[in-house]
Formats: structure tokens, C-alpha cells, sequence
């Protein structure tokens, strides 16, 4: 298995423009990833939990349909599946209401979990909405603990949603900041780093990462900004592409998905790797969050290899 990711799958509501108008579509950012991963090539399995209800069956069967092992995607009768409605404002950014209370991803355990079909992967995906309500966030520490000295390499997107924090950012930034010091690979925003850190500049926030944490790699995306890379010998940005934005659903999800299959192509360390080679992964993953930026939706969304090459080649890059 090439990627195996832990988290949340879910319904995405999606505002269609009038004010009760919603189009459901699948969700959760681990399932972005694998979807986005999916696409390109690699195989993707999803640790995660449903209800068993109309949604969680049409669940299940969407994510088999994009080439994702749905084997440790568990069922429970304790809650519904979650529920995400996101509106857009007029800049196209996201905002989330999210029908939870519990949901059924909230319930996953440690016997949920296949921890030896984890070891065996090549990438370990994990996010911070997970760590947001017991059982799923001690599962997932305690997944995490039990991969320490594992080679799988783990990456983190603490994925901030604070409705979900009900008003405890102390809470937040503690346990979002404890899931990086598992991570190898640290994939934020800006804002994310902001807040997790309190340093304004990009620089000293991820530096202040890489001396708490593992972390062999940190990526900060920075929307129409492009991204920043930080290692501990090195540190580079690179622009986006410009693209007309319809939607940002996803794109941060398909960033990190294209991120990753291009890093497996290269088979590299991601702190040893050298710039050259980083940069490549980067610049494809820019590309695909930029594509899928520029259509509506979030899976539906999600380019494959032909598309992403299409907007290297034709779409000029972003001045800072």
C-alpha cells in the first residue's frame, strides 16, 4: 500500500448560490488526500467510520468508485455520518457549519485500526479534525505512539476547523500542536502557522516547528501565494499558477495528495532530498491545487497527471 490516511470521511454540502440551494458531494480532508492520491496512480486505503445510514452506505460505495480500499472503513449504529455545510464568501474562501454532535468519524478506537497494514505503508496521513473530540483523538495518539520507530512516513495537516474547538483555542492549538511531534512531513497554512505558533513571520513560525517537532519537512501553503519549504538545512517558496479561482474547496487536500505521489515517484527523504527535486514536488502540487481551485466542487474536482501537466505547461505562474 502506498498511502494510508486516518480520519474523516464525511458529506460535503456545498452552497449552489441560492440560500437553501446545497449539492452533496464526499468529504473530509484524509479522503481528499487519498482521492487526489488515488487519481494519479497510487494505492490508498482510508481508516475511518460511518453511519449506518443512507449516507454512510452512498459513502462507502463513492470511495470504492475512485480506486480507495474502503476494508477499514467502519460502521456504527452510536451515530450518523457527519455532516459539512460550506458556504463561500465573495473572495471564493470556505466556511464550514458541521453537523457532529457526535458524528460517526468521532467514534473510531484502537481496534479500529490496522496498525500492521499501517507499518507496511509507504505514507501515514493524518489530521487535526480527529483530534478534536475523544475516542477519535486518543486512537489516533495512540496509533501514533505505537509507529514510533516505524519507517512509514507520517504526514500531518492540522486542518484548523475552530467550530469544532467550540471556543477553546488554548485546546486547539495544544493538541493540534501535539499531533506534529509525530510528523515527518508538516503541511499548513499561513494562517494555521500563525495561530499554532505566534510568530508573524513564515520563517520563525516554521523554524519554531522543526526545533519542537521530528518534522523532516514543512510545507506552508499560502493560497494565490504559492508555498514555502522549510527543512533543517534548507528553505525555498515557490509561486503558484494563475488560474481563475471558482472554488477552494479541496485544493489544500489536493495540494498535499499531489504533493506526496510526486515524493514517492522520487523515492526521496524529504530532508535529504535535494532542492531541485523538492521544488518539482512542490511546483506539481501547486499545480494541482491551483486546477482544482479553478473548478467547482471538491472531488469532482481533483485533476489527474494529463490535467496538472497541461496547467505547468500553459499557465503562467503567479508574481509575488
Amino acid at each position: 500500500m502506498d498511502i494510508i490516511a486516518f480520519g474523516e470521511c464525511l458529506i460535503d454540502l456545498l452552497n449552489e448560490g441560492g440560500e437553501l440551494c446545497f449539492r452533496g458531494s464526499a468529504g473530509g480532508a484524509p479522503c481528499n488526500v487519498l482521492a487526489q492520491a488515488a487519481k494519479l496512480g497510487r494505492k490508498c486505503a482510508l481508516v475511518s467510520m460511518v453511519g449506518n445510514d443512507y449516507f454512510g452506505d452512498w459513502l462507502c460505495a463513492y470511495i470504492a468508485g475512485l480506486g480507495i480500499d474502503t476494508q477499514y472503513i467502519h460502521r456504527t449504529d452510536q451515530a450518523r455520518t457527519t455532516l459539512s455545510f460550506v458556504t463561500l464568501d465573495r473572495e471564493q474562501n470556505r466556511h464550514f457549519s458541521f453537523y457532529r454532535n457526535p458524528g460517526a468519524d468521532m467514534l473510531l478506537r484502537p481496534s479500529d485500526v490496522p496498525l500492521e497494514a499501517i507499518r507496511s505503508a509507504r505514507v501515514f496521513v493524518y489530521g487535526g479534525v480527529s483530534l478534536t473530540k475523544n475516542p477519535a483523538r486518543s486512537t489516533l495518539f495512540d496509533t501514533l505512539e505505537k509507529l514510533r520507530g516505524s519507517s512509514v512516513l507520517k504526514a500531518y495537516d492540522p486542518n484548523l476547523r475552530f467550530p469544532l474547538w467550540e471556543g477553546d483555542l488554548k485546546a486547539a492549538r495544544e493538541i493540534s500542536f501535539q499531533g506534529m511531534e509525530y510528523a515527518d512531513i508538516i503541511k499548513l497554512s499561513g494562517e494555521e502557522l500563525l495561530f499554532l505558533t505566534g510568530c508573524s513571520a513564515i520563517r520563525d513560525g516554521a523554524r519554531r516547528v522543526l526545533s519542537r517537532t521530528p518534522a523532516r519537512l514543512v510545507l506552508v501553503t499560502k493560497g494565490a501565494l504559492g508555498c514555502e519549504y522549510y527543512t533543517r538545512s534548507g528553505s525555498g517558496g515557490l509561486n503558484t499558477y494563475d488560474t481563475i479561482i471558482r472554488d477552494t474547496t479541496a485544493a489544500g487536500d489536493s495540494f498535499l495528495g499531489a504533493f506526496l505521489h510526486r515524493l514517492l515517484e522520487v523515492d526521496g527523504d524529504p530532508e535529504t532530498l535535494g532542492s531541485h527535486h523538492l521544488e518539482d514536488c512542490i511546483d506539481y502540487a501547486n499545480a494541482a491545487g491551483a486546477t482544482t481551485a479553478s473548478c467547482k466542487g471538491a472531488i469532482a474536482s481533483l485533476p489527474d497527471d494529463r490535467a496538472i501537466r497541461e496547467c505547468q505547461r500553459t499557465v503562467p505562474r503567479l508574481r509575488p
